[in-house]
């Protein structure tokens, strides 16, 4: 008597124990067993959070990527970027065996924490990008012990605010990064964008210029105090600025109010600007000078004010 078993590399089951014994003693042997019975599992990944750093994108990829991964892995990747900021998941390559080899990605850096789950997925379709809830972020990889794919190729980084302008909070003790579209490629030809900030607990808000780089004399950007622009354009720290980074490059508002603008041309578009805004307590915490005071900064004072010392 013989048998044969054949299978192909696609979905799997739970296999199959054949009993075979002499009908004469009627004796029982196991001739056949299931061939994936071993379930020993495979750590990796990092233990330790990891800090993703300003301008910094992390690639993450599947143990052995881009070639078949290994079967019976759990692999957990954590991530974390600055206090009130956002991570930014981006998937570039996706094929893991459908309903069975799942990555799950949550938010926080406890995988155990099940209710912090953002999205699971598996299959041979790429997922749309995930942003975080928070500022950190955990990545778990669990496969089973039969069909392997090719895995997966992510990006992770911090998330900011790209739109073409918006009405924005700054959150109390922490802050916002704001960037021209599309930064650190190319803005939007024939933009206008105005963004208004408005500080949570109706503190000031300080402003600081990180990078910059416009089409000069054409594309312009301007910072002010208040929630928009005046009239006339009188509440300004910055009048329609371009080239490169202005000096100084950090601004305060009088109030718990500022407000950003900028326009482009059709002709020549650069890669725009990154600015971080803070709430102001918070950011001379973080960058005391010798004083004991913050870095040097510009603060607005009205022409009125102005008026009223010079009496």
């Amino acid at each position: 008597m013989w048998l044969t078993f054949k299978s192909d590399d696609w979905d799997s089951r739970k296999g199959f124990v054949i009993d075979f014994f002499n009908t004469r003693v009627k004796e029982a042997k196991v001739v056949g067993e299931n061939a994936f019975k071993n379930t020993e599992r495979i750590s990796c990944g990092n233990t330790e959070v990891v800090e993703i750093g300003f301008r910094e994108t992390v690639i993450v990829e599947s143990p052995n990527f881009p070639k078949f991964y290994s079967s019976n892995m759990d692999c957990i990747w954590k991530y974390r970027v600055g206090n009130g900021r956002h991570i930014s998941i981006n998937f570039i390559e996706f094929s893991t065996e459908d309903n069975h080899d799942d990555i799950n990605i949550g938010d926080g850096i406890d995988p155990r924490r099940t209710a912090n789950l953002l999205k699971s997925f598996s299959g041979g379709k790429a997922p749309t990008n995930i942003v975080s809830k928070s500022n950190q972020v955990w990545i778990k990889f669990e496969t089973n012990a039969a069909i392997n794919r090719k895995g997966f190729q992510i990006q992770v980084k911090e998330k900011y605010y790209s739109e073409c302008g918006g009405q924005l909070t700054v959150p109390d003790g922490k802050s916002i990064v704001v960037t021209s579209q599309n930064f650190p490629e190319n803005y939007e030809p024939s933009s206008e964008c105005l963004w208004q900030f408005v500080h949570s607990q109706e503190r000031q808000i300080t402003f600081k210029i990180l990078d910059f780089e416009t089409e000069e004399n054409y594309d312009q950007f301007t910072l002010g105090d208040g929630f928009e622009p005046d009239e006339n354009m009188t509440n300004t720290f910055i009048e329609t600025h371009s080239g490169e980074l202005p000096t100084p490059n950090v601004y305060t508002t009088s109030g718990s109010e500022g407000w950003m603008l900028f326009t482009s041309d059709d002709v020549k578009q650069m890669a725009g600007f990154i600015i971080e805004v803070y709430d102001k307590k918070h950011y001379d915490e973080l960058f005391p000078s010798e004083d004991g005071n913050s870095e040097a900064s510009i603060s607005f004072v009205s022409s009125s004010v102005d008026e009223d010392l010079a009496g």
